[in-house]
Parts: structure tokens; sequence; C-alpha cells
């Protein structure tokens, strides 16, 4: 998938490219480059990158 389509995925809104451009300049997100410009996502890897910043809740007891 592209970038619009991964922030839709990853953020709930594909107006957040440029957030996911940050990430991916950072190196932060999981993705595979393709070209000097060309990027693509893997549904896979961005539902381990979430899974990966989950913040458990603790029961408080």
């Amino acid at each position: 998938m592209g970038y619009a389509d991964a922030a839709a995925y990853v953020f709930g809104d594909a107006k957040q490219v440029g957030r996911l451009r940050a990430l991916v300049c950072r190196k932060l997100i999981p993705h595979i480059r393709l070209g000097k410009r060309i990027v693509v996502f893997e549904s896979a890897d961005l539902d381990a990158y979430l899974a990966s910043k989950r913040v458990e809740i603790g029961g408080g007891e």
C-alpha cells in the first residue's frame, strides 16, 4: 500500500501523510523502499508496529 492508504490504516486519517513520511524518514516505522522516492508498506508490518505501541492498563489492585 502507498502513503495515503498506510496513513489511513495507522492514524485513521489519510491526510496524515506528512506524519507518516516523518516516521519513514526517521526509520521509526517499517517500510519497503523500491526506489529513491517509491515507498510501500505491508499491512502485516504495520500491524506489528501498532502492536509494539500498545499500552497495557494495569488492574489497579
